[in-house]
């Protein structure tokens, strides 16, 4: 079942298209997808020019705050760092989890027994009842959104979703592209972005398919309803189309390597 909307895949011939500057910018193809705009390169499609839409610009603002250079290199550096998914109680639910899974050997997790872990360790996060509500919702929403993953084949049998960072990172990818259109990037806070941004999604994930379960799964924990909606549905065709078309970066640029 599909959306009916069939995005599309930009490649600008300015771009790169293959070596790791090319892998690390189709981290962001997704957020590049959703705004009409090349993967590869900042300049506008059909224009061939450095310059922000009215569109873009109010979305800069409104969405991340970025109305100049300083905002644009702290708010691209913070999710570089995955700031945002850091601070979400979906992220806190993923990593008990994941402790869970690694202190047992193990590589699934039932929801009966992924609860109790979450609750265990309010007093020594120090959270109060309505952070540790939180937290057991966001593990109840991922564990069914990870359900429909499956059933989308965009997460094999079994596995699990380790972490929300994808969302941020292909954020940050797109705002390299996008600060650059602004005119509040330069060229050498973007030569650092791109290669620190290359290191921290290596560090995470190991292939294109990894970190397209995580981004759908991201999007639905922080944009989404419950279990999954029109935003899970976007996400999930996107990141389809992605990882089959042959016009993809995904099926043709491997996934940054640790260096």
């Amino acid at each position: 079942m599909t959306s009916g909307v069939e995005p599309q895949i930009l490649t600008s011939p300015n771009g790169p298209t293959q070596g790791p500057a090319a892998s690390t910018l189709a981290l962001g193809a997704p957020d590049a997808i959703r705004a009409d705009c090349f993967w590869n390169s900042p300049e506008r499609p059909g224009s061939g020019q450095l310059v922000s839409s009215r569109e873009e610009k109010v979305q800069l603002a409104q969405d991340w705050k970025i109305n100049s250079g300083p905002s644009w290199l702290q708010v691209t550096d913070s999710t570089i760092r995955a700031g945002r998914a850091v601070a979400e109680p979906g992220e806190a639910a993923l990593g008990i989890r994941n402790d869970v899974l690694a202190a047992r050997g193990a590589s699934y997790l039932p929801l009966e027994e992924w609860l109790p872990a979450i609750d265990q360790q309010q007093q020594a996060r120090g959270w109060d009842d309505d952070q540790i509500d939180q937290v057991l919702r966001a593990a109840v929403k991922a564990f069914h959104a990870e359900q429909a993953l499956a059933e989308e084949k965009l997460l094999p049998p079994g596995e699990h979703v380790r972490t929300l960072y994808a969302y941020d990172f292909a954020a940050a990818a797109h705002l390299i592209n996008a600060g650059a259109r602004a005119g509040f990037s330069d060229p050498q806070s973007v030569v650092a972005m791109i290669d620190a941004l290359g290191a921290n999604a290596a560090a995470m994930y190991s292939s294109w398919p990894s970190f397209g379960a995580a981004y759908v799964l991201g999007h639905s924990m922080i944009e989404g309803g419950y279990p999954s909606d029109r935003v899970f549905r976007k996400a999930a065709d996107t990141v389809t189309l992605l990882l089959s078309s042959p016009a993809s970066p995904w099926t043709n640029v491997p996934f940054p390597a640790a260096r």
